[in-house]
């Protein structure tokens, strides 16, 4: 079984060295690809939203709980959820679907194509909503939902077409607006679950929060999913020099390869690392990213 991951060479990052320091002790390596042989299982270091649409992106998932535990602040140790965002489709002629479905439709202008293919791209996002919430033991699918916002015709198509879903898939479905469940996330995130999100800016501000509770953008982990590929990053950008995120990336992408004991063995180094101390630069009381790096390589 093989056990190298492909990592999009565009996207190499500060945690880059670090998070290959660490895999190697247990026998992973990358290998730098481009955008076109981004297939199956494969990671990179943080991705813009135009890589998204170069890459076909349609749902990208943003998770609290692995980071949230190791944080050094307990303030959100027991926050576990994740926010499952629908991306809009890209077009040639470069407006967004989401776009075109309320703001085309309001001049008169057929928008019947653009509304299934809106629609198509929605369906998989909650099917990889309700796929989570059978893994995780999600009770309910929660839709974020900002009730004021200009895509009148864009809620109303997600949330039925959430609904319609889940009510085949025999799961629960409460729609929450933008506000609520911001305060919801701060105040009681241990039970938030699964949280499906449209694809607008307050979606972008909502995944943000999820970053912070988790401990930092450098400490979350995200996966994007096209019709070809399931690709595993850090939700920084590639900005921090923290591979803690990019290393909890690694963990999924080595389970979904069939690798559970690497991954195993990497997530309990990290745990171990966290526990005796040694912190990266980014974490209050961290000073050496490149030091924790080696620290946790070294406990595997």
């Amino acid at each position: 079984m093989s056990k190298v991951i492909p990592f999009l060479s565009a996207s190499k990052c500060a945690a880059f060295d670090g998070a290959s320091k660490v895999l190697s002790k247990v026998g992973v390596s990358f290998k730098q690809v481009e955008h076109a042989d981004m297939n199956g299982v494969c990671m990179a270091g943080g991705l813009a939203r135009s890589e998204l649409d170069c890459l076909k992106v349609h749902t990208t998932i943003r998770s609290t709980g692995a980071a949230a535990k190791l944080n050094p602040d307990a303030t959100y140790n027991d926050a576990d959820f994740s926010v499952v965002r629908s991306l809009g489709v890209a077009t040639a002629d470069a407006v967004p679907v989401t776009e075109k479905v309320d703001k085309f439709a309001k001049l008169g202008i057929d928008t019947s194509s653009d509304v299934e293919l809106l629609r198509a791209n929605i369906a998989k996002t909650v099917q990889a909503a309700i796929e989570l919430a059978a893994e995780t033991g999600a009770s309910r699918i929660t839709v974020f939902q900002k009730p004021q916002s200009a895509f009148k015709e864009h809620n109303t198509l997600f949330v039925n077409t959430v609904k319609e879903a889940a009510e085949k898939a025999e799961v629960s479905v409460e729609v929450v607006n933008s506000q609520q469940l911001s305060n919801a996330a701060v105040m009681f995130s241990k039970n938030l679950g699964v949280i499906v999100a449209p694809d607008y800016s307050a979606s972008s501000n909502f995944e943000n929060l999820a970053s912070g509770i988790a401990g930092g953008a450098g400490m979350a982990s995200e996966t994007h999913k096209s019709d070809n590929a399931t690709i595993f990053t850090s939700s920084s950008m590639g900005s921090s020099s923290n591979p803690t995120g990019l290393l909890i990336a690694a963990t999924q992408a080595l389970k979904a390869m069939g690798l559970a004991a690497e991954a195993g063995k990497v997530q309990a180094a990290l745990e171990k690392t966290y526990k005796a101390g040694t912190l990266p630069s980014d974490v209050k009381g961290g000073k050496d990213s490149a030091a924790f790096a080696t620290a946790v390589a070294s406990a595997c």
